[in-house]
Formats: structure tokens, sequence, C-alpha cells
């Protein structure tokens, strides 16, 4: 069984941010292989939460995230289960199941990039919590700019900041009165832009190929897009449903068109 030696304060913040990091790592694997041992993992756990704590500023933030994970974790086979993406960042074996559930923000070592990332018009959005999921999908897609436009919530609501997971202040976004102010702002920055709308001249998104950065309207659950910001832009695009409902909630909406235009779907 492997084991590993138990550092004073002093000690462990005399170590190089590496070496501390590497001492963190090895706790993670000696508790993995002393699973069977409950006095010494307790112990163990103990001791991993006090040089958590000790730990440099400068150290990898993933680390930072154990702390959270030790709160949550009641018992050692749920923390190794909870670690696993980190050890395997690492490149560090482990006993854990083959499927890791990727469960904490940051985790990742280094973040994809999106092919092309869009910018978002939200027209008169009346719901909070759609514009909350909008802004936490948009997060996700790395999207360049969200326009607010009319009666749309912004993130200075607390409805829209719960709901979005606190990704509003990762995004960029300003709020407008009238939605053309924001198509006419994509235009001069010779962005096409697109509406994502039911309407009888609209293209089926699948057959819209994602080539470049565009603009992305979407609006009104009820009413959808306005007449005259619908004649301003470039092309209509419309996702292609099945069922008795003609239209998907537009959170779900952008999430589908989102991807595709983002060129996420297609791996380019």
């Amino acid at each position: 069984m492997q084991k590993v030696h138990h550092y004073s304060q002093t000690k462990f913040t005399s170590f190089p941010t590496a070496k501390q990091e590497q001492v963190i790592l090895s706790m993670l694997q000696a508790l993995e292989a002393n699973l069977s041992d409950p006095q010494y993992c307790a112990s163990l756990t103990e001791h991993l939460e006090a040089c958590l704590s000790w730990l440099h500023p400068e150290a990898n933030p993933a680390f930072a995230i154990i702390g959270q994970m030790l709160q949550e974790a009641d018992n050692p086979q749920l923390l190794m289960s909870l670690t696993a993406p980190l050890l395997d960042a690492y490149h560090l074996k482990t006993n854990t199941p083959e499927l890791s559930i990727e469960r904490y923000d940051g985790l990742k070592a280094e973040a994809g990039q999106v092919p092309h990332p869009l910018t978002l018009i939200l027209e008169n959005l009346r719901s909070a919590f759609n514009v909350g999921a909008i802004f936490r999908t948009a997060e996700c897609l790395q999207v360049e700019h969200i326009y607010c436009c009319g009666i749309t919530p912004t993130p200075v609501h607390s409805k829209v900041q719960k709901t979005s997971m606190n990704c509003c202040d990762k995004l960029l976004w300003s709020y407008e009165t009238e939605t053309l102010t924001a198509v006419r702002a994509c235009r001069s920055a010779r962005l096409p832009v697109l509406a994502l709308e039911t309407a009888s001249r609209s293209q089926s998104l699948p057959d819209y190929p994602p080539r470049q950065r565009v603009a992305l309207i979407v609006g009104n659950e009820a009413l959808g897009i306005s007449e005259e910001v619908l004649a301003m832009a470039d092309t209509i695009i419309s996702i292609p449903v099945y069922g008795r409902k003609n239209s998907l909630n537009v959170a779900s909406a952008f999430a589908i068109a989102g991807y595709w235009l983002s060129g996420c779907l297609k791996g380019e």
C-alpha cells in the first residue's frame, strides 16, 4: 500500500509551488491506494485539507477546487471519483472507473477554441430564466457580445444571474432600447446578420454551413422577431421540428443554433 508523509505547515509552505502540487497529487493517489483503511484515509483527508489551505496562491486553480470537493464528499471513494479528472490531467494512474464525470468548472487545463464565435441579439425576451439559460450556453460557446434589446432582462436582474450560474460576468454584453441599433452595429462590424425564426422564407439550419462569424437574432417567446428586424436580416434560419409544436423554447433553440453556427458540431 502507498503511504505518504505528513508535513508541518512550515515544511509544506517552504516547498516551491510545483512541489506543493505534487504533494497534493501524491496524497490523492495515496487515498485511492488505501481506501480499505478508513482510519488512514480519515487522517490523510484531514491533512490534505490543511495542505490545501497552505497552498501558494499561484498554484493551478484546479487545486483550489479540491477544497470544495472535500466539503461535498462524505467518503474517500466519492472524493476519488470527483478528483479523477484532475489526476487524469496530470497523467497519474488511479483505479477509479474509466468513466470520469466533470462536475466542477475550471478543471480543464486548456479550453478549446470555438471556430466561429457568435454575436447574439436578444429582441424583447420577457423571461429572465430564458435569458439566464442563454447566457450560460453563450459562455460555453465563447459568444463575443450579447445585445439585450427592448424589454429583454439584463444581467442586472438577479434571476438572470442565478439561472446563468454566474456566467454573466464572463461575457461582454450591452443594452439597447431598439433592436435595430444592435443590428446596425453588427452590420458596421461586417457581420452577416441571421434571424432565427419560423418564417415562410426561412432556410433550414442544417442547410446553412458555418463558415464565419455571424450575428444571430432570437426573438420574443410568443411573438418571435419583429417584422422590421426580420427585414434587416441577411438570412432567416429555422430549426426543423417534427411534432405538433412549430417551434422550440427560445433558450433551447439558441443552444441548437448556437452550437451549429459556431462550427462546434462540425468540428471545424
